[in-house]
C-alpha cells in the first residue's frame, strides 16, 4: 500500500470521529434528588443492600410518581386535559414495561434462585400471587386505570409497596448468609442474558438513573465504568437520551398539567 494512502487514514478516521459525536453526542447523567425510598433496606452500602435496591429503587420511585399523579388527577376530577391524558398515558405504558420486566426475571431466575438456598418454598407461594395480581393491573386499560376508576391506581400503588416491602424483608437477611457475593452475581449475570437488546435499552437507564440518587453519583460513575465499552456507548449516545426524552422529561409536563388544567 502507498504510504501516501496511510497518511490519510488518522484524518479521515478522526473526521468520522467528529461526525459521530457531532451526530450522537455523549450524554451525561442528570442529578436526581438523593434519597433511599426503601423503608426495609435503610443503608445503600454493601452488596447484600444494592441487590435489591438496584431493581427495586427506580420502581419505588416511580411508585411515588403515580401516587403523586393520583392526587392530582383527584383534584381535576380525573378529568385532564387531552395532551396532559396522553402524556400521562405514555409514560405509564412504559413504566408498565420496566415493571413487567421486573416481575418476569424474578418468576423465572430471582424466586427460584432463593429457592435453591432454602429448605422450604412455602412462603413464596403469596409473592408469586401478588405478581399474577400485578399482571392483571398491567393488563388493565389505562383509562380505567387513571380516569374512570378512582381506586384502581391506589390499589396497584399499595399492592406494590407491600409486595416490595415483603420481598426485602425475606429475602435481605440472606445476602452474605445462604449464599455468597459470587453466587449472586452470577445469578444476576444469568437473568440479564434473557433480556433482549430492546428490553436492555429500557431496564439499564433506568437503573443508572436511579442509582445516582439512592447511592451517590460516584457509585453510579464507578458502576457505569465497568460497563462493556460498546455498551457504555450506546447508554450515552442513544438509550439515556431517549430515556430522559420519554421516560423523565414527561413527569413535570404531566405534573405542570395536572396542577394547572391544561
Amino acid at each position: 500500500m502507498r504510504t501516501d494512502r496511510l497518511l490519510l487514514i488518522p484524518p479521515a478516521v478522526l473526521l468520522v470521529s467528529a461526525m459521530f459525536d457531532y451526530l450522537y453526542p455523549y450524554t451525561v447523567f442528570r442529578e436526581v434528588d438523593h434519597k433511599l425510598r426503601s423503608q426495609v433496606i435503610t443503608s445503600s452500602e454493601g452488596w447484600e443492600n444494592e441487590g435489591y435496591l438496584i431493581p427495586h429503587e427506580p420502581i419505588r420511585r416511580d411508585i411515588e410518581l403515580l401516587r403523586e399523579f393520583d392526587s392530582l388527577l383527584t383534584s381535576v376530577d380525573r378529568s385532564p386535559s387531552p395532551s396532559t391524558k396522553q402524556k400521562l398515558v405514555s409514560w405509564y405504558l412504559l413504566f408498565s414495561e420496566q415493571l413487567g420486566l421486573h416481575a418476569k426475571s424474578e418468576d423465572d431466575y430471582f424466586f427460584r434462585f432463593f429457592d435453591s438456598k432454602r429448605e422450604t418454598v412455602e412462603s413464596e407461594r403469596n409473592l408469586i400471587e401478588d405478581h399474577h395480581q400485578i399482571e392483571k393491573f398491567l393488563a388493565m386499560d389505562p383509562e380505567e386505570l387513571f380516569f374512570t376508576n378512582e381506586g384502581n391506581l391506589k390499589r396497584l400503588t399499595d399492592l406494590l409497596q407491600v409486595h416490595f416491602d415483603e420481598e426485602e424483608k425475606r429475602y435481605r437477611p440472606m445476602f452474605g448468609v445462604q449464599f455468597t457475593e459470587d453466587e449472586w452475581k452470577a445469578a444476576v449475570k444469568d437473568s440479564h442474558s434473557a433480556y433482549t437488546l430492546q428490553q436492555t435499552t429500557r431496564v439499564l437507564p433506568h437503573i443508572m438513573h436511579a442509582l445516582g440518587g439512592w447511592a451517590s453519583p460516584e457509585r453510579r460513575d464507578a458502576f457505569d465504568a465497568k460497563l462493556p465499552w460498546f455498551i457504555r456507548q450506546l447508554l450515552h449516545r442513544f438509550w439515556l437520551p431517549s430515556y430522559y426524552e420519554h421516560y423523565i422529561d414527561p413527569v413535570s409536563e404531566i405534573r405542570e398539567g395536572l396542577t394547572s388544567g391544561q
